[in-house]
């Protein structure tokens, strides 16, 4: 048994809130000693879901204030104003040269002695902490994003150097950042996500009495951030409209999640006259239970690290359809699983249009889940493999 620290910047709603919740939960129940670190604000929701006997800790103090910003000071007292009001002033003037890290946590150090100390969390604070806030044998970093799609990483260049391992949780995300740190090739290794596979088939069975699904139509689940630049979801309007032109009163298409292009996208669809075959959902606590009454499921994203809803959704027996971006073949097996698109418009419907209308492909790739069974036993070795 390890003694393992897991540290997060935040645990704000999000695919990495979610796997961090299910790796933590996953070490404990394979019998490990796990201690659980948000440094941001506590969030009692998502504590909820976590094993009640992983020991959860938080920032407390002064340091407690290390991501100090000024939606902060609006709701705070005049008195607490003015105590915080020069912190905020300094950690401005400090940021740009990189220094407020080491001004707040100065001389700050856990008192625990661990045997490994991961930030799961790809960000600078996260990285910092663990490295110089902490006492461990053995200190991994995660990465949950490719590459190619970030902006400014070279914050967390000085880091690398200094972990015993960088996990990246796909092999695709692995070989984009061998290639960038030539130097520090060998550290990189891939720990897939973790999932709750029998929370989400619980979940599943728990019916929202609030929608209407009718049962007579093909049902296309899409679950995801809403914003373009990434996850596409603007050309699901676009494709909607051609498949009307095939497949018209055959199938709906719901869309559950918020984000920045909810709205926009929305008017689009309304332009483009969809809103009969197309319902935006927003968030939902419990998104589960739509995908298990779905015919399957589509993903239209540009890129992906290891999509948590595509396993969600081949846990649920579900096929999925997923545009094609590096390293989908280590979820989705193309013709035994799901299908996976080319990123133009028209394949995508083609693709679709053909498990709308032919109902023995579309049985024939749901019988073929029906054999495969999830879990997480290749994610689990892969990090005992990384702490040997």
């Amino acid at each position: 048994m390890k003694k393992i620290l897991v540290v997060v910047s935040d645990i704000n709603q999000g695919g990495v809130t979610t796997s961090v919740v299910n790796f933590c939960n996953e070490l404990k129940k394979n019998g490990e000693n796990v201690t659980f670190l948000n440094m941001g604000k506590r969030n009692i929701e998502v504590e909820k879901k976590i094993n009640k006997k992983i020991n959860i800790l938080t920032l407390k103090g002064k340091i407690a204030n290390w991501n100090l910003g000024i939606n902060d000071l609006k709701n705070k007292s005049l008195k607490n104003k003015v105590k915080l009001i020069p912190m905020a002033i300094l950690k401005k003037l400090t940021n740009h040269f990189g220094k407020w890290l080491d001004i707040i946590f100065y001389r700050y150090h856990l008192e625990e002695n661990y045997d490994v100390a991961i930030a799961f969390r790809q960000c600078a604070p996260c990285y910092y902490f663990v490295l110089n806030c902490v006492n461990a044998n053995k200190k991994i970093a995660f990465i949950h994003g490719d590459i190619n799609y970030m902006s400014d990483i070279s914050s967390w260049d000085i880091y690398f150097k200094r972990f015993n391992a960088i996990a990246c949780v796909s092999n695709s995300v692995r070989n984009g950042f061998q290639e960038r740190y030539l130097k520090y090739k060998e550290k990189f290794i891939t720990i897939y996500n973790m999932f709750d596979v029998e929370r989400i088939e619980q979940q599943a069975k728990i019916k929202d009495e609030n929608i209407y699904i009718d049962h007579m139509k093909c049902n296309i689940v899409t679950v995801a951030r809403i914003e373009n630049e990434t996850k596409r979801i603007d050309i699901i309007p676009k494709v909607c409209k051609i498949l009307k032109r095939y497949a018209y009163n055959k199938f709906h298409w719901y869309i559950i999640g918020d984000g920045p292009d909810l709205e926009k996208n929305m008017k689009l669809s309304s332009q483009l006259q969809t809103d009969d075959v197309l319902t935006f959902c927003g968030a939902m606590e419990n998104p589960y239970f739509m995908i298990e009454e779905s015919s399957f499921t589509v993903l239209p994203s540009r890129t992906e690290a290891y999509s948590m809803v595509v396993i969600e959704s081949l846990i649920l027996k579900k096929p999925i359809v997923v545009s094609y971006y590096s390293g989908v073949e280590e979820a989705v097996e193309n013709g035994f699983t799901g299908l996976i698109s080319n990123q133009n418009i028209e394949d995508l419907v083609e693709k679709i249009k053909l498990l709308i209308l032919d109902k023995k492909e579309l049985s024939r790739l749901t019988l073929n889940l029906k054999k495969i069974k999830i879990n997480n036993d290749k994610a689990y070795r892969q990090f005992l493999e990384s702490i040997s």
